[in-house]
């Protein structure tokens, strides 16, 4: 497919970057997370597009290839994160700033993706009110970037069919890790780009394709249509219960596809509608204002509550639009432009004098502890965070060992606890507090703690991160337990708010009584 600056995939990244924004506020498209699928399929478009280009005239280089996504990608993403941290350090706690240090150290490597999937935790606080969380999608694109051009040189005198053939390959080695990460590392599966890379790929066979000359219009219609509709189905119907990316990340990226395949030779009514200058202009601002939308609401988040106000959520969405406008007028479009002639060298040296700044400033941050003396001391004691429970929390494998969290003072052998702590992450939550308790008042007990579990027999939630049988045997085996050591003292801890009316959001996440259940069962719960 020849290549060539397409409008209609500008109108296209205005829909995807409104798509993952209006999710962000909480407006609707609770699926909308799949315009950062679409970016992607874009970005391994025209990507390609261009090397293939340049290939053909001879006149692709791996320099000059570098120069432009420094010039493209790190200017802003710079810009953000050095404005982020310093609206940090008047907005956010002494902890908090400092884990936004990090992050953005992170995101100056190329490593937001890989930093965020190593550190965010359950009880880490929201994600919602990480400023720089959205960098992820950033590094994943960094990444490819980096390896993807290699591949093209070593196969830079194979036939396009070959070459598609190759695309198609390593795709599907890299979907069906997808698929099966999402059923066993989800968290790795969402942040990291093996299990992301066929995404991009997917943009890569498109710019192999022949245009659909021959095609009659109707079928072209059809097909965009078709491809549009599914985008937006898919943002519709999506949500955070969803299994993804895996199967269900196919579904936007192929639509993608259909949408950029059925207007290359000539647009459709889609594609010119796309077209159109204020869908285009959105499109041309949708890299700065990807960028912006997300410190501004999750500032927001932490300020006035994870559940934004609706005037708290468009003033949010407005105000981050003309920042991008301000954004790609003077830092995106000078650098692109105005460093044009800059060789490659110096723009590599320009970014890691740069980045050594940005990692220095980050470093000096959480040298100073997020600058405690910021607060008074009665706020910093207040803030001061607690001891992460993971060690509290233990599965199904642990409780038929018999391994449980012991509490309080050591036991002696042939002691029966004197109690019994049974309950959910809540339970979790409370493991230092009541181990510190038993201690001073001499007692020993057991935490028998597990995510997502509520300490009740013959149920099941339809979030739990495992399958309803684990979780029913999880409460088995924990009823065994007690009855074997004959523990008269059970304490029942839980989220009981969500367990019987569902969470303050509106998703149904209530109990769902029943021991024969099956994975159909289990998803057609969570549908």
């Amino acid at each position: 497919m020849e290549f060539k600056y397409r409008p209609d995939v500008d109108g296209l990244r205005a829909v995807a970057v409104v798509l993952v924004i209006l999710f962000h506020a909480g407006l609707g498209f609770t699926g909308g997370y799949i315009g950062v699928d679409v970016f992607f399929v874009i970005s391994g478009f025209l990507i390609t597009g261009l090397i293939l280009k340049e290939q053909a005239k001879g006149k692709f280089s791996l320099s000059n290839f570098w120069g432009r996504r420094i010039r493209r990608i790190i200017p802003a993403a710079t810009a953000v994160g050095v404005i982020t941290l310093i609206a940090g350090f008047f907005l956010l706690l002494p902890a908090d700033l400092a884990d936004l240090a990090e992050s953005l150290v992170a995101q100056q490597t190329m490593l937001a993706n890989v930093y965020f999937w190593l550190s965010t935790n359950y009880f880490d606080g929201p994600s919602e009110t990480k400023a720089l969380l959205h960098c992820w999608s950033l590094a994943v694109e960094e990444q490819f970037y980096l390896g993807f051009p290699l591949l093209l040189i070593a196969l830079k005198n194979v036939s396009r069919r070959t070459l598609a053939t190759v695309f198609i390959a390593i795709g599907i080695v890299s979907f069906v890790l997808s698929e099966w990460g999402v059923r066993n590392y989800a968290s790795a599966t969402f942040y990291l780009l093996p299990t992301r890379a066929w995404e991009l790929l997917v943009g890569s066979l498109l710019a192999c394709c022949p245009k659909p000359t021959g095609l009659k219009m109707v079928w072209k219609e059809a097909g965009s249509w078709a491809g549009m509709l599914a985008v937006v189905a898919t943002a519709w119907c999506y949500d955070d219960l969803t299994r993804f990316p895996g199967f269900s990340a196919a579904i936007p990226c192929f639509a993608t596809f259909l949408i950029i395949y059925f207007n290359s030779d000539e647009l459709t009514s889609l594609g010119s509608l796309l077209a159109l200058k204020p869908l285009v202009f959105i499109g041309l601002i949708s890299y700065s204002w990807y960028l912006w939308h997300w410190p501004i609401m999750a500032f927001a988040r932490y300020w006035f509550g994870l559940e934004l106000e609706l005037t708290t959520a468009v003033v949010s969405i407005v105000i981050s639009f003309f920042v991008a406008i301000a954004s790609w007028k003077f830092v995106e479009t000078p650098f692109r432009k105005g460093f044009a002639g800059v060789g490659t060298p110096r723009l590599v040296m320009g970014a890691i004098a740069s980045t050594a700044l940005v990692v220095g400033l980050c470093w000096f941050t959480v040298a100073n502890n997020g600058f405690v003396s910021r607060f008074p001391d009665n706020v910093l004691r207040l803030a001061e965070p607690i001891e992460k429970p993971q060690r509290f929390g233990i599965d199904v494998k642990e409780i038929k060992n018999r391994e449980l969290v012991e509490l309080g003072r050591p036991r002696t052998d042939g002691q029966r606890p004197d109690f019994i702590v049974w309950g959910d992450s809540h339970a979790m939550a409370l493991g230092a507090s009541l181990d510190e308790y038993c201690t001073e008042h001499d007692l020993y007990g057991v935490l028998a703690a597990r995510r997502g579990t509520p300490p009740v027999l013959d149920v099941w939630r339809p979030n739990d991160p495992n399958s309803p049988e684990a979780v029913l045997k999880w409460n088995d085996e924990v009823l065994d337990y007690i009855r074997e050591s004959e523990i008269k003292n059970v304490v029942l801890v839980g989220r009981w708010s969500v367990n019987l009316l569902g969470r303050p959001n509106g998703k149904l996440d209530t109990l769902i009584a029943g021991r024969d259940v099956n994975q159909g069962d289990f998803e057609s719960a969570k549908s």
